[in-house]
């Protein structure tokens, strides 16, 4: 899998290879959860068990409950090579904004993700101007705004890995990238995820992603490849211990994403006002039914 972007149209690839906080509440749930036969395990070592460990190593599930948005921004870069800025602001009703801006001495190309609470899009940019047009405008339905911000949301995943699951079970002991962890295995509407917990801190080591990459012949079975995106750098916001680096690592290569600055409950309304091509979008698609998407 090559993780160097080439243009404009590798933004969306770079949806997986990005790690974001979100502002949500866990909800430790009693979800299914059942222990893999033939591999040993104890009652210390429960999913219900783990998650609540960590989210108590984080802070609390009251004191993380209380966060009504997060804003994270810093840099993105490929085997140690700098190649783009991230900013990030999320908030409670559904708000979001993401914008990634990624500059070479060929091309410069932002690409802006959010939603107001009601009404979601996405552009892109060509240009870094103050008041710069935008090269590409459309209106995201919302299953559409959901997986780009699944996609993003790493920090989001920990603290609801007790809510929103099918079922949980424990795996066993495994060495996670050097630290000695817990791993379970958490089943929902979307694929297998593998989650580890350090068995000294308590809090998410990371998780372990099966990408299926397509192949000429339909017919055939790709081969899965694994992605295992790794949470360190934890830092205290606000009484919070919020990670502030993720690498993103298949075979060889590595993503990194390192976050320069993470701020919680500091977001204003006017944060999530509709761009104006998104205004003038909805006004043309208002007085043209046959554009509608629904």
């Amino acid at each position: 899998m090559n993780f160097l972007p080439t243009g404009r149209s590798n933004m969306k690839c770079l949806g997986l290879l990005i790690g974001t906080l979100a502002a949500s509440s866990p909800i430790v749930a009693e979800a299914a959860l059942q222990n893999e036969p033939n591999r040993p395990t104890s009652a210390a070592a429960t999913p219900a068990t783990l998650v609540t460990r960590s989210v108590r190593a984080m802070g609390g599930e009251t004191l993380i409950g209380s966060i009504l948005n997060l804003h994270s921004s810093g840099g993105i870069s490929i085997q140690d090579t700098p190649i783009a800025k991230i900013d990030m602001k999320f908030a409670v009703g559904n708000r979001s904004l993401i914008r990634i801006a990624i500059k070479s001495e060929a091309f410069t190309s932002i690409t802006e993700i959010g939603c107001d609470g009601t009404t979601a899009w996405e552009l892109e940019r060509s240009s870094d101007l103050v008041g710069a047009a935008a090269d590409r405008v459309m209106l995201l339905k919302p299953a559409e705004l959901n997986e780009r911000v699944k996609a993003n949301n790493w920090l989001g995943r920990v603290l609801q890995l007790g809510s929103t699951v099918d079922s949980m079970r424990t795996i066993g002991t495994s060495d996670f990238h050097g630290s000695p962890s817990w791993e379970i295995e958490v089943r929902s509407e979307s694929d297998p995820l593998r989650v580890f917990f350090d068995m000294k801190t308590r809090l998410v080591n990371g998780f372990r992603l099966e990408v299926n990459t397509p192949l000429e012949d339909p017919a055939t079975p790709a081969e899965p490849i694994y992605l295992d995106i790794v949470f360190s750098d934890w830092k205290d916001v606000k009484g919070i211990k919020l990670f502030h680096k993720v690498q993103i690592l298949q075979e060889q290569q590595q993503v990194s994403i390192d976050y320069d600055s993470i701020e919680v409950n500091s977001l204003e309304n006017d944060d999530f006002v509709l761009p104006p091509e998104i205004r003038s979008l909805i006004e043309e698609q208002t007085t043209s039914p046959e554009t509608d998407r629904d």
